[in-house]
């Protein structure tokens, strides 16, 4: 009987039927990964990733999403403001023609896990909502103190904090 420990075949001395040597290579041939099937199969998985990139896919592009300072720059030199006790907008008119957005959260607000939270649930208004927003403009979503005091924060809390300042921005 062969047994495998430790990253090597070892016979029992009870059942020494087979040379270890063989029995090696029958579990190769058995196995259900052989020598030449990975490459196969990075190859079938490279396909499949490909094809998963023709989807279109709902999330935020690259496009969507303000990163330059000369943007962010832009935004808060230039912009006008709407505001509630949870979030204050930033925005401005862009020559781009498409919406654009970034979420800023002080450190003050939380640790860095509810600050993260807060911001995948802006990014996901935005990315459900995007109709309901202006036609080409920057905005800045700016989390106010008031939100410190939330213990828990939900998708529909953001949706009703945020809603309204959409609707003013127009």
């Amino acid at each position: 009987m062969v047994t495998y420990s430790g990253g090597k075949f070892r016979l029992r001395r009870d059942r020494c039927e087979k040379n270890v040597s063989t029995i090696k290579k029958e579990k190769e041939k058995n196995s259900w990964i052989s020598r030449k099937e990975p490459l196969k199969s990075w190859k079938e998985g490279f396909e499949e990733k490909e094809e998963k990139r023709q989807v279109e896919t709902r999330r935020l592009t690259r496009e969507e999403r303000l990163r330059l300072r000369r943007d962010f720059r832009k935004v808060f030199k230039n912009g006008k403001s709407v505001y509630n006790e949870y979030f204050r907008i930033v925005y401005v008119k862009n020559d781009i023609g498409l919406r654009r957005m970034a979420v800023l959260i002080k450190k003050k607000i939380g640790k860095a896990v509810y600050r993260n939270r807060i911001r995948r649930l802006v990014k996901e208004f935005f990315r459900n909502n995007k109709g309901k927003f202006p036609e080409s403009v920057d905005m800045v979503f700016l989390a106010r103190e008031k939100l410190k005091g939330k213990k828990k924060i939900y998708y529909k809390d953001v949706e009703k904090m945020i809603l309204n300042l959409v609707e003013r921005m127009k």
